[in-house]
C-alpha cells in the first residue's frame, strides 16, 4: 500500500524556509557594489569628509559609517534615525563649545588660557598624550582629538545619508520559523452554568406594540401675498352712534290688520248725502254755448 497522495487531492505547498542572514563576505560584496554604481560627484563629496576625517581621527568616519548602515538596513529606519538626529544635535553643541574654548584659549581672552592650562595639566597627570585637537600635538594626543571630536559622528552619518540615500523606505519582511509554524486551533472548554443560568426563567409578559403615531396633517400652503390689506377701523361720530342705537332699539309690534270691505261700506252707506246750496244757481253750459 503506498503513502503517496492521489493525484487528483490537492497537495498543501510546501513551508517556506526562513532567509538566511548574509556573511561577511557577501555584505562586504554587497558594499563594494554600492560604491561602484556611485557617480563621480557623490563619490568625490563623501571621499572628501572621510578623508580629512581620517588624518585627525580614524575612528570618527568609522563610527559614522557603521551608524549610516545600521539605520539605512532596517524596517524601523524612522526610529533609528531619530535618534540619530537626537545624538547629533547634542554632540554638535559639545564639539561647538569645545572649538569655541580652544579659540579663545587662541585669542588669549579673559580667564580660558589659565582654564586650558589647569585641564591640560590634569590630562597629563592622569592620562598619556597632551590635550589638544591638532594632529601634530604629539604621539598619543590623537585620544584626545578621539573623545572630543567622537560626538560628530552621528551628524556625519546624516551627511553621508543626504548625499547618497540608502534608505530603503519599502522593507520586504523575513519570516522566522515561528512565523512559519502552523497555528494550533483555540479549543474553546465548556465551562459550567452559573446559578442563574440554572434556574428557571419566568416568562416575561409580552409588552403591548406601541400605537402609531398619527402623521401630521400636511399644513396649508402660506396665504398669498397679493391679498388686500385689512380695511383701517371707521370713526364714529355721535350721530353714527345715535343711529347705531336705532339700529339696535328693539323692533316695534306690527300695526293690527285693516277691517274687512263689509264694514267699510257700511259706514259709507250710513254717512248723509250732502245738501246741495239753495243760494248757488245751477248754470246750463249749453245754453251759454247756443
Amino acid at each position: 500500500m503506498s503513502m503517496s497522495t492521489p493525484p487528483n487531492q490537492h497537495q498543501p505547498p510546501p513551508l517556506q524556509q526562513p532567509a538566511r542572514s548574509l556573511t561577511l563576505k557577501a555584505r562586504l560584496m554587497r558594499e563594494a557594489w554600492h560604491w561602484a554604481d556611485l557617480s563621480w560627484l557623490r563619490f568625490a563629496l563623501l571621499a572628501l569628509p572621510i578623508g580629512v576625517f581620517v588624518f585627525i581621527t580614524p575612528l570618527l568616519p568609522i563610527t559614522a559609517y557603521a551608524l549610516w548602515v545600521w539605520a539605512g538596513s532596517s524596517w524601523a529606519w524612522r526610529d533609528r534615525w531619530a535618534s540619530i538626529w537626537a545624538l547629533a544635535r547634542r554632540g554638535g553643541v559639545f564639539v561647538a563649545l569645545v572649538l569655541l574654548i580652544a579659540a579663545l584659549n587662541r585669542a588669549q581672552v579673559w580667564i580660558f588660557p589659565q582654564l586650558t592650562a589647569t585641564l591640560q595639566n590634569a590630562w597629563s597627570a592622569h592620562l598619556p598624550g597632551e590635550l589638544s585637537l591638532s594632529p601634530f600635538g604629539g604621539r598619543f594626543s590623537i585620544i584626545a582629538r578621539t573623545l572630543l571630536l567622537l560626538p560628530l559622528a552621528p551628524a556625519l552619518a546624516l551627511y553621508f545619508e543626504k548625499v547618497n540615500p540608502r534608505t530603503r523606505v519599502q522593507h520586504q519582511r523575513i519570516l522566522t520559523e515561528r512565523d512559519l509554524a502552523p497555528k494550533k486551533p483555540k479549543i474553546k472548554q465548556d465551562a459550567p452554568p452559573t446559578a442563574q443560568e440554572a434556574a428557571p426563567q419566568e416568562p416575561t409578559p409580552r409588552s403591548k406594540p406601541k400605537p402609531k403615531a398619527k402623521q401630521a396633517a400636511p399644513r396649508e400652503p402660506a396665504k398669498q401675498h397679493s391679498e388686500s390689506p385689512p380695511t383701517p377701523p371707521e370713526q364714529i361720530t355721535i350721530e353714527g352712534f345715535l343711529a347705531s342705537d336705532k339700529d339696535q332699539a328693539p323692533a316695534r309690534p306690527a300695526p293690527p290688520p285693516h277691517p274687512p270691505a263689509k264694514k267699510q261700506t257700511a259706514e259709507t252707506a250710513e254717512t248723509p248725502a250732502p245738501t246741495p246750496d239753495p243760494f248757488k244757481k245751477h248754470i246750463d253750459w249749453s245754453d251759454v254755448a247756443e
